[in-house]
């Protein structure tokens, strides 16, 4: 049975169960159900495969447990130069308190992640290695 006839068999989009057969995502355990019965599994094989689920669920549970929140920005640089003005211009506009940066405008590679998270008096003193919070 191919993609497209087993999507539409397990009421899933085709795109979504491409996701779910190349291990990119865990399938709801419904909806494992439903492709493992679609392919013709007898109860056994069934229950095999439902157990292996709550296995690979289980530790998919403690994995992101362990890894809390990402933490996605680069080390810290040892010198951020260049942008004293753009740094004074933030610490003016959030008046020497705590604020967002929702959005950052700029070409290529002057370095808006590491500003907008070096910017501001409060984030340049209390910020932790690659996060802005």
């Amino acid at each position: 049975m191919g993609l497209t006839a087993l999507a539409a068999k397990a009421d899933v989009p085709r795109s979504t169960l491409h996701a779910y057969v190349s291990g990119r995502s865990l399938p709801p355990a419904e909806v494992l159900d439903r492709i493992v019965i679609e392919l013709g599994a007898s109860p056994a094989e069934q229950a095999a495969w439902a157990e292996a689920w709550y296995r690979v669920a289980a530790g998919v549970a403690v994995a992101k447990a362990a890894c809390g929140v990402p933490r996605q920005l680069p080390p810290d640089v040892s010198a951020f130069t260049g942008r004293a003005g753009a740094l004074a211009e933030l610490d003016e506009l959030l008046g020497g308190g705590v604020g967002v940066v929702s959005a950052v405008a700029g070409t290529a590679g002057w370095g808006r992640p590491r500003w907008s998270c070096t910017g501001g008096t409060g984030s340049r003193t209390g910020s932790r290695a690659g996060s802005c919070t």
